[in-house]
């Protein structure tokens, strides 16, 4: 049995595929394949290609969005309150989070487990 490794910039990297098939719509990831074919070819600038995907994952609901400058909401379903003090989150608020990205955490390395080992099952 023989065995080969094959790099090329042309492949993803290997963690893109845990966000690409998860963003919302077929029109982010034909952006994001823009964005991948503009910087092999020399068309934008490493800064440029940032830029441009993290509007891409803001768009999502990856990202925080900004407003002027800021960040001002998660996603439509979780806001960060802000108060005159300047003091974002109470103490039950930041536990209820950690809970949430936890319980979420949890979830993608339960995925990222089943796509290695599809992965490993697909290469034998």
């Amino acid at each position: 049995m023989y065995e080969g490794v094959f790099r090329t910039p042309l492949a993803c990297h290997e963690h893109s595929l845990l966000v690409y098939p998860r963003l919302p719509s077929s029109e982010l990831q034909t952006r994001w394949d823009s964005l991948e074919t503009g910087l092999f070819n020399g068309d934008i600038s490493e800064k440029e290609y940032s830029v441009a995907l993290e509007d891409i994952f803001r768009e999502a609901g990856y990202l925080l969005p900004l407003v002027n400058g800021e960040m001002v909401a998660l996603r439509s379903d979780r806001t960060i309150n802000h108060s005159p003090s300047g003091v974002n989150y109470g103490l039950s608020h930041c536990q209820a989070e950690i809970n949430l990205l936890q319980q979420q955490l949890e979830e993608m390395r339960k995925e990222l487990q089943k796509m290695k080992m599809e992965q490993k099952n697909s290469v034998t």
